[in-house]
C-alpha cells in the first residue's frame, strides 16, 4: 500500500508541475530560487520581528549571510534584563517552487504536504501581484479602466483555475491513499480553500474604501472597470462557499460571530500545521557553557605555572635569608602570590571567554534537515549569533551641537549563517531559506509614561482641548548582507511606543540591495 500511494504522489507531482516550460533532464540549481529579502515589523503588542529570506545555494556550493538587528533606547526607560530570555529565532525552508524535473521524497503525508505548500505558495504570488496593480490605480487616479479590468479578471481567474486544477490532481490520490492520508488531503484542500479566500479578501479590501493612519478615507476605486471586478470576485467567493459547504468546511457565516472567529483560529492553526513540514531542526548551546571546563582548566593551568615559579623564587630567597624581617617579608608576599592565583584564574577565564564571544559567537546553533524529509537527517546550515548591549552617551535629541549629552543603551543582535546547497533540496523545489527573529521589549513598557496629557488646539474658532498619550521613537536598523560579495539590504527607520505596547516600524530610507 506504502509503495502504491508514493508512486500516486510522484505521479501527482509531475501533474501538478508547470507545464510552460520544458523538462530538463536536471533541474537547474536554483531554479525559482527567491531573490534575497528582509522585512521588519511589529508581530505583537510587546515583540518586534524581522524576517530575512536567502537562495540556497546552488548544490555542491555554500553560501554565507550576515543578518544584523540594531536597537537604541534611552536610558531613561531602560530596565536591565537578560537579552538572551527575550530573543528567539525560527529557521524553516520556504514553499516549494514546483519545476519540471522535480522528485519528492519522504512518507506520502509528508510528500502531500508539501506539495499543499507549493499550490497555496502559487496563489500567494497571484495575490500579491493582483494587489500590487489594484494599489497602482488607487494611487494614481483610482479609476479602472476596461484595459486594467480585463488583465485584473484573466489574474483572477488565472489563479482560481490554478486552485482547483491543484485540488483535483491532489484528489486523484484519493484512490490511493489510507485513512491518514484521507484525513491530510481534506486539510490540504481547506488549506488551499484559504489561501484562495484571501486573495479575495485582497481584492475587495483594496477595492473599497482604506482608512489611512491619520483616520482619513481614502475612497473606493471606481470606473468603468471597477464593477466587472468586482463582479468577478463576488462569484469566486460564491464557488469557493458552495465547494465548502460541499465538504463540509467551516466557513465564515456573517450572522454568526463565532463562526467568523472560528474561521481565523482554524486558519492559523492549519497554516502552522503544513508549515511544520518546512521548518529545520536545531541544535543550539551557548558557547561559553560549552567550553566553560576547557576554558577554566586553561587559566587554572596558567595560574598554577605562576604561582609554581613564585614558590621557587620565594624558596630560594627565603634560605638565604639572615633575619627575622627577610623571613617575615617572604612570607608576605608568599601570601599574595597565592592571592594572586585565584585572581589570575578568574580573570584570565572571563578575559578568554570574551575573547571567544567576540571572535566567534554567543551561541551556537546547527540547523539539519528534519528525519521526515531527509531520512539521513542532513546538517544544512551552522548559525553563529552574537548579542551585544553597551551604554554609551549619544548627542542631544533636540540639540546636536551641544555635543554627547544623552546616555543610551545600544542593543546589537548579530547572526552569521552558512548553509550548504543540498542536492535534495533542490530535487524537491526547495530553493529558498526563511529567518524569522523576535525580541520581546516588554520590559521597557513599565517604564513607559501613560499619564493622558491635554494640548490647547485652535479650531472653528475657539481654543479646543486634544487629549493624547507620549509615544516614543526608538531607531531601528536591519541589514542583510551576503560575505565575501558587495550585496547588501539595509532599513533605517524608528519603532513607535507606548505605555499599552508596540505600534508599528516607520521605515524612513529602506536602501535598495546593492552587489
Amino acid at each position: 500500500m506504502i509503495a502504491n500511494v508514493a508512486g500516486a504522489v510522484a505521479e501527482t507531482l509531475a501533474q501538478v508541475a508547470p507545464r510552460t516550460r520544458s523538462t530538463p533532464s536536471a533541474v537547474a540549481a536554483n531554479s525559482g530560487a527567491p531573490e534575497p529579502g528582509l522585512r521588519v515589523a511589529v508581530h505583537d503588542r510587546s515583540r518586534i520581528e524581522w524576517v530575512a529570506t536567502v537562495p540556497i545555494a546552488p548544490v555542491g556550493e555554500d553560501h554565507t549571510w550576515d543578518i544584523t538587528f540594531d536597537i537604541t533606547v534611552p536610558d531613561a526607560i531602560w530596565l536591565a534584563h537578560h537579552p538572551w530570555d527575550h530573543f528567539t529565532v525560527r529557521s524553516r525552508l520556504m514553499s516549494p517552487v514546483l519545476m519540471p524535473g522535480n522528485r519528492q521524497v519522504g512518507l506520502p503525508v509528508e510528500q502531500l504536504r508539501r506539495l499543499a505548500l507549493a499550490a497555496a505558495h502559487e496563489l500567494k504570488l497571484a495575490t500579491e501581484t493582483i494587489g500590487a496593480k489594484l494599489l497602482a490605480i488607487r494611487k494614481r487616479d483610482r479609476l479602472v479602466g476596461d484595459r486594467e479590468a480585463d488583465e485584473l479578471v484573466a489574474a483572477i481567474e488565472r489563479a482560481t483555475a490554478g486552485a482547483v486544477r491543484a485540488r483535483d490532481n491532489l484528489n486523484q490520490l484519493r484512490s490511493h491513499a489510507d485513512e491518514p492520508l484521507l484525513r491530510e488531503l481534506g486539510l490540504a484542500d481547506e488549506f488551499i480553500s484559504n489561501q484562495l479566500l484571501m486573495l479575495v479578501t485582497k481584492v475587495v479590501r483594496t477595492l473599497g474604501p482604506l482608512r489611512a493612519r491619520t483616520g482619513r478615507i481614502d475612497p473606493a476605486l471606481a470606473g468603468p472597470g471597477a464593477d466587472r471586478v468586482q463582479a468577478t470576485i463576488h462569484a469566486v467567493m460564491g464557488r469557493e462557499i458552495a465547494h465548502r459547504k460541499r465538504h463540509a468546511m467551516r466557513f465564515a457565516d456573517p450572522r454568526k460571530p463565532a463562526d467568523v472567529e472560528g474561521f481565523v483560529q482554524r486558519g492559523a492553526l492549519l497554516k502552522k500545521h503544513f508549515q511544520q513540514a518546512l521548518f529545520l531542526d536545531a541544535r543550539a548551546y551557548m558557547l561559553d557553557q560549552r567550553l566553560r571546563n576547557w576554558i577554566a582548566a586553561a587559566m587554572a593551568m596558567v595560574a598554577s605555572v605562576f604561582y609554581f615559579v613564585g614558590q621557587i623564587w620565594l624558596f630560594n630567597n627565603a634560605t638565604a635569608a639572615s633575619t627575622t624581617f627577610s623571613l617575615l617579608a617572604a612570607c608576605g608576599i608568599g601570601a599574595l602570590v597565592y592571592a594572586a592565583k585565584d585572581r589570575i584564574k578568574e580573570l584570565g577565564r572571563d578575559w578568554l571567554a570574551r575573547r571567544v564571544k567576540h571572535g566567534y559567537a554567543d551561541r551556537v546553533a546547527h540547523l539539519s534537515l528534519q528525519a521526515r524529509m531527509d531520512p539521513n537527517h542532513s546538517d544544512f546550515a551552522l548559525a553563529r549569533e552574537t548579542i551585544t548591549l553597551t551604554r554609551k552617551l549619544a548627542p542631544d535629541p533636540l540639540n546636536a551641537a551641544l555635543g554627547n549629552t544623552s546616555v543610551v543603551h545600544h542593543l546589537t543582535i548579530k547572526e552569521r549563517l552558512k548553509h550548504d546547497g543540498l542536492p535534495i533540496l533542490h530535487q524537491q523545489g526547495l530553493v529558498g531559506l526563511k529567518h524569522v527573529f523576535r525580541y520581546d521589549l516588554s520590559p521597557l513598557l513599565v517604564k513607559l509614561d501613560d499619564q493622558r496629557k491635554r494640548v490647547p488646539v485652535l479650531a472653528r474658532q475657539r481654543v479646543q482641548l486634544r487629549t493624547a498619550t507620549r509615544v516614543y521613537g526608538l531607531p531601528v536598523t536591519v541589514r542583510l548582507h551576503k560575505v565575501g560579495t558587495e550585496f547588501a539590504m539595509t532599513h533605517h527607520g524608528h519603532l513607535r511606543v507606548r505605555r499599552d505596547g508596540l505600534e508599528r516600524v516607520v521605515l524612513q530610507n529602506a536602501k535598495e540591495p546593492t552587489s
